[in-house]
């Protein structure tokens, strides 16, 4: 399973073990950068094109595919995590560090990066960790997980300019940790992977209630990265299956009840489409993580119709821990 291991994640243990978890990064003096240079954007092959804008993080840099084109978004490497906001204006990402991490936003284009957090500690094994950055619907406020307050982390919630920092989540015993996680467009949930009892799972979380979170999915081996349609009224997310991983879209209200849509070996980050009909995710094929998409169609819980998965980057490569981000522009 390739899902961010925060037990590793602990302050006195992270330097080495993060640069071996980014796949290929090199503790710099303070920023993380990338042991090789990535391609070109015109050395990059599209398979299926695809319409509005995919952010995604690959070898330490944020790039772009719009277009039929892969563009760098950044240069300078040490980058995690990009998520756009809603209206294709800004990035807020992940910036490594040794020790500990920061999330910065930046204009679409990469140009002027601010710093929101400020998570340095001196002794540096005191410093915290960042990570999960994601845009609330109405752009007015960033969601992210940190361990600033708990062993593993939990869900906070700040201002776009890294003021009012508020914890939404907290730990129910000493192994409760959450991982990847989506607003529902409507601003009122957030439906996470949350290690609850054991194995991963989905929950959802009303942010104004956040201690009646309840759990989406039971699945044997854990469930993990959920996407939320922009309807509101489908979550995909990923499974762990006997030698496989399985994307599945749920209704929100028949949650017992999700169709498979894709079975590759290793699947991360599932991520709708502005129009809610096709879903993309990170898989690995041909031994390297590529982007797929596949079209759907649904009524209810019912799956009217889908396709079998499309490549959408080949023998590019990109990172599976970073997710994806797709807007119309």
């Amino acid at each position: 399973m390739m899902t961010i291991g925060w037990q590793f994640f602990r302050k006195a243990q992270l330097g080495v073990l993060l640069a071996c978890a980014v796949g290929g990064a090199l503790v710099a003096s303070m920023k993380l950068a990338v042991a090789l240079e990535p391609p070109e954007a015109s050395r990059a092959t599209v398979g299926a094109a695809l319409p509005g804008r995919i952010t995604f993080a690959r070898a330490g840099d944020i790039w772009s595919l719009s277009n039929g084109r892969v563009e760098p978004v950044t240069r300078e490497g040490g980058w995690l995590q990009p998520d756009t906001s809603g209206d294709g204006a800004r990035i807020v990402a992940v910036g490594m560090y040794q020790g500990y991490s920061e999330l910065f936003v930046m204009g679409a284009d990469g140009t002027e990066p601010r710093q929101i957090t400020r998570n340095r500690r001196n002794p540096l094994d005191s410093s915290d960790w960042a990570f999960q950055p994601h845009w609330s619907p109405d752009g007015q406020s960033i969601a992210f997980i940190t361990d600033r307050a708990s062993f593993y982390p939990m869900l906070w919630r700040m201002n776009v300019d890294g003021t009012g920092s508020r914890q939404i989540t907290f730990a129910a015993h000493g192994l409760d940790a959450i991982d990847s996680f989506a607003w529902s467009p409507d601003g009122r949930f957030i439906a996470a992977t949350r290690f609850l009892g054991g194995q991963s799972q989905i929950y959802l979380i009303d942010v104004s209630r956040p201690t009646g979170a309840r759990a989406l999915t039971n699945a044997e081996r854990g469930a993990y990265d959920p996407a939320w349609s922009p309807d509101g009224e489908y979550l995909a997310y990923v499974t762990r299956e006997a030698g496989k991983n399985v994307v599945w879209i749920a209704d929100i209200k028949n949650p017992d009840r999700p169709v498979p849509v894709a079975e590759p070996e290793i699947a991360r980050s599932p991520v709708w489409s502005p129009l809610g009909n096709a879903v993309a995710f990170i898989g690995m094929g041909n031994g390297a993580f590529e982007i797929y998409s596949v079209d759907i169609v649904l009524a209810g819980p019912e799956l009217v119709s889908s396709r079998k998965p499309s490549a959408v980057t080949v023998q590019f490569g990109v990172d599976p821990i970073s997710g994806l981000s797709w807007t119309n522009s």
